[in-house]
């Protein structure tokens, strides 16, 4: 799982897009316009969620939170099959989550639903166990 992020947003933080640990990190592209480009489709659309005047700090953790679920997900229950790219478009009343390759894509073998399921989702979770008496 890699967070999209611009060559100019990399410099802007003191360090090199080549930088291997920052390329693990993050899919990086030219500029916000070849980003956009790639990212912001209909077909890579996750979800719109409320954000009424998030403050960057209320942005950071949103987006480290989804992207510690997708970086479990890619990782855990697909066992590095995957690498996603996340895309976050913030407005003063919501956030559009991008995410590429889009999930359930049955064209491309890697992001397509496993064998014996319908779905490229992770099962919801067990219920928990009974509290102890």
């Amino acid at each position: 799982m890699r967070r999209s992020t611009t060559v100019g947003a990399i410099k802007k933080r003191g360090k090199d897009p080549n930088d291997p640990s920052i390329r693990k990190a993050y899919k990086v592209f030219k500029d916000q316009q070849e980003l956009e480009k790639q990212l912001e489709v209909s077909e890579n659309e996750w979800g719109t969620y409320e954000a009424y005047n998030f403050n960057d700090q209320q942005k950071n953790e949103f987006e480290f939170y989804f992207c510690g679920w997708l970086q479990y997900y890619d990782e855990i229950s697909r066992n590095g099959g995957i690498d996603h790219t996340l895309y976050f478009k913030w407005s003063n009343t919501d956030v559009v989550v991008y995410i590429s390759p889009a999930p359930g894509n049955s064209l491309n073998p890697i992001t397509a639903p496993p064998a014996t399921s319908s779905t490229s989702d992770p099962k919801a979770p067990s219920a928990p166990p009974p509290p102890y008496p």
